[in-house]
């Protein structure tokens, strides 16, 4: 069991996560913050009158205190399993992740600044109407009012889909927001500066364990079926071919093997035990 408590284990994780200026190590922020609230009495006392130490004191206490009260109100919100894992936010918002996705906020702010960092993997949000709500991610953030979209955080790459409503997106490379609305989304595999058109029906789909594909490379579909059932795939060299087409993860993986080798000429074995997938060329 931690011998930390609870505020040094969630300053652990903010550190983690490098939530800290950047030219700071993880170690000089840790004492930074540590320091700031267990300032030694010979540190605050030397030389100073009686009412300056008083003072002293008392604002280390409030400084102490809020930052205390901040990193005790980070919460994380995590699915490090198969499945669709759901949470509430605060003001009533829904955010839906992905397998292997991690998200965090901070509950003491959130009424004050309605912000949720996208740490890793993929999210689709439900907002409730109200002040500014905002994504941020290490690519970019996502700024709505009240609406419904996609972020994917996956491979490097960058995706934004709006379903419903307006989003603004600010990429961290700099440059104006582009506002999205529905249908329309930002892919930087595709490009970093238009827009692209999605189907808003397809948008946020895998939450029910619909996927939709366009045009995009089998590597990629292999991918998203690995990250949702965790079966391996052993692809040989030199696949580049496109695929078209929707499968629904509740089929039986032979199935949805089937409806995405078949048009592509290709052919796999299964090894179920080992959860691994071999695809070959006809």
């Amino acid at each position: 069991m931690s011998s930390k408590s609870p505020f040094e284990e969630k300053l652990d994780y903010c550190l983690h996560e490098s939530r800290i200026p950047a030219r700071l190590s993880k170690e000089e922020a840790r004492f930074q913050v540590m320091n700031r609230i267990n300032v030694s009495e010979s540190g605050r006392n030397v030389g100073l009158p009686t009412f300056l130490k008083v003072a002293a004191a008392v604002l280390v206490l409030v400084g102490g205190g809020f930052v205390a009260w901040y990193f005790l109100g980070i919460e994380v919100l995590e699915n490090n399993n198969s499945g669709i894992a759901e949470y509430k936010l605060p003001d009533g918002s829904i955010v839906k992740l992905n397998q292997n996705s991690v998200a965090s906020y901070n509950s003491s702010m959130w009424f004050l600044n309605r912000e949720i960092d996208l740490n890793r993997g993929e999210a689709f949000f439900e907002v409730e109407k109200g002040e500014k709500f905002t994504v941020e991610t290490l690519k970019g953030d996502i700024t709505v009012l009240g609406t419904s979209f996609n972020v994917s955080l996956r491979n490097e790459n960058f995706q934004v889909a709006c379903k419903s409503g307006k989003v603004a997106v600010k990429l961290a490379t700099g440059g104006e927001p582009m506002l999205l609305t529905p249908g329309t989304g930002i892919d930087l595999a595709v490009s970093k500066t238009k827009l692209v058109e999605i189907q808003t029906a397809s948008i946020g789909q895998w939450t029910i364990g619909e996927f939709t594909f366009e045009n995009v490379l089998v590597t990629e579909v292999f991918e998203t079926i690995h990250t949702q059932t965790e079966y391996a795939f052993e692809i040989p060299e030199g696949i580049d071919l496109k695929y078209s087409g929707q499968f629904n993860l509740n089929q039986p993986i032979e199935e949805i093997l089937d409806i995405v080798c078949i048009p592509l000429n290709l052919t796999y074995s299964i090894d179920h035990p080992a959860k691994k997938i071999s695809i070959t060329k006809i």
